[in-house]
């Protein structure tokens, strides 16, 4: 699982250049997916807010399965109309899996500073680590069995009984 990481350079950072994450440290997050629960194949829509600041910002979006093996992963750029830092990310369940149970979504709102940043370590920087999701695989639906088709009905017997005395 990914830790929160905000160094003392990434905190001067912030503070010379003037970056202002909106929940950097902060463990309310605002992560949330739909559905919950679903079948091999099922869509997850991720949605979070927050990871806004200036500079080349992206959140990074994995679906881990029981064994917490990365089994789908997404890298998308917030958005700042009004910087908030809303974003969103699409998951899908592999279509194949047999691993049914509680899967994870993680995320992670990052910072890359170039090599040239006078004031910050070159490389990636965590600004927030969101709270992991539970998303829950479950066994596919099964298909009900064909209806049991009745044998058609015996004809009426038309017979007169015979009776001896």
């Amino acid at each position: 699982m990914r830790r929160l990481l905000v160094s003392a350079s990434v905190v001067l950072t912030v503070l010379m250049l003037g970056i202002v994450p909106s929940s950097a440290g902060n463990p309310q997050d605002t992560m949330a997916i739909d559905p919950t629960s679903g079948p091999p194949g099922t869509d997850i829509t991720v949605t979070g807010t927050g990871c806004a600041t200036k500079g080349d910002v992206e959140v990074v979006v994995d679906l881990l399965d029981t064994s917490d093996e990365v089994q789908d992963s997404e890298t998308v750029e917030p958005t700042f109309d009004g910087f908030s830092g809303d974003w969103e990310a699409t998951l899908t369940v592999p279509a194949d899996t047999t691993d049914f149970g509680e899967w994870t979504v993680e995320a992670v709102c990052q910072i890359e500073f170039p090599e040239d940043a006078a004031v910050a370590p070159a490389g990636i920087q965590f600004l927030i680590d969101y709270i992991p999701r539970a998303f829950t695989v479950t066994e596919p639906a099964q298909e009900p069995p064909p209806p049991v088709e009745e044998p058609p009905a015996a004809a009426p017997v038309d017979a007169v009984p015979d009776f001896t005395g």
